[in-house]
């Protein structure tokens, strides 16, 4: 038990008139010298049963992501680890729309890179179109990871899962939902912030506005840019089509009227930006966006 402010006091002085009479000042200084480290004892187990949170560091101490963070660079965050730094609170990108002048720019468009689909996954464009978007993010992850890993399956669901298997060349394909759910267990299991959100049906203005803030789009297409050849396949009132492709939208020329795509069958390709748009209502107007 520590004792009471007062009684300290009074054990003190009592101690220094005993030592006064019986041992004159010769010791007087080294009795000083011992009362001072039993009070700096004193201090320290008051500390202790006071429980005094040093930091709040959490029980089992830090790991490494309390030390480093999540890692990978991501739209709509600010880091605050600069000495005098303020964290300011960005918008819920969820809830504006691309022409808001409140949501921010991006930088993934300009490290989109050419990732071939073949010869691993010769059906699989939508998941590779999706790995060029998460490497363009500056998350690694090889060719096969999304296919392999994080893409539900099924024999005819191609709105919600991927039809066949995208190692084969009998592989069928997968629609927007299929590719977002992907997206977003990968975003999940590495902490991120980011989203993937099915903004299939918009406007070919918007994709473009997309694009001039940085954020590429993965643009549901054709294979070599021909006419859909549509089927009497459907799934949840959604008709396939048998040259199904999916490239990701990543720069705009606004002066030439063109627009750069990145193909997984054929590497970077320009179309007209009047061409690809009619491609893009064409095919259903899908499309998908991360941020």
């Amino acid at each position: 038990m520590i004792p009471s402010e007062k009684e300290a006091i009074r054990v003190l002085v009592r101690a220094l008139d005993e030592e006064k009479e019986q041992n004159g000042s010769s010791r007087l200084t080294a009795v000083l010298v011992a009362i001072a480290a039993a009070l700096l004892v004193g201090a320290v187990l008051i500390a202790v049963s006071l429980d005094w949170n040093f930091g709040n560091v959490p029980d089992g101490g830090l790991n490494e992501a309390d030390v480093q963070g999540s890692g990978a660079a991501e739209a709509g965050t600010q880091s605050d680890a600069s000495e005098g730094s303020v964290s300011v609170e960005q918008p819920d990108l969820s809830t504006l729309d691309i022409t808001d002048p409140l949501f921010p720019k991006a930088d993934y468009a300009r490290h989109i890179t050419f990732i071939d689909q073949y010869p691993e996954l010769p059906t699989g464009c939508e998941s590779v179109a999706l790995t060029t978007v998460l490497q363009a993010m500056g998350f690694k992850l090889s060719k096969t990871v999304i296919a392999d890993h994080f893409l539900d399956y099924s024999d005819e669901n191609f709105l919600d899962d991927f039809v066949g298997d995208p190692h084969s060349y009998e592989g069928m394909g997968a629609y927007p939902p299929a590719i977002v759910n992907a997206a977003n267990r990968f975003l999940i299991s590495r902490s991120s912030k980011a989203r993937a959100y099915n903004i299939s049906g918009s406007a070919w203005g918007d994709l473009l506005e997309y694009v001039d803030k940085g954020y590429p789009v993965m643009v549901w297409s054709t294979i070599d840019g021909y006419e859909p050849l549509f089927t009497d396949v459907y799934a949840e009132g959604w008709p396939w089509y048998e040259n199904e492709h999916c490239v990701v939208l990543y720069a705009v020329d606004h002066e030439q009227g063109t627009v750069s795509v990145c193909d997984p069958t054929n590497g970077d390709v320009q179309y007209g930006a009047d061409e690809f748009a009619q491609l893009y209502k064409a095919c259903l107007s899908m499309a998908v966006v991360i941020y």
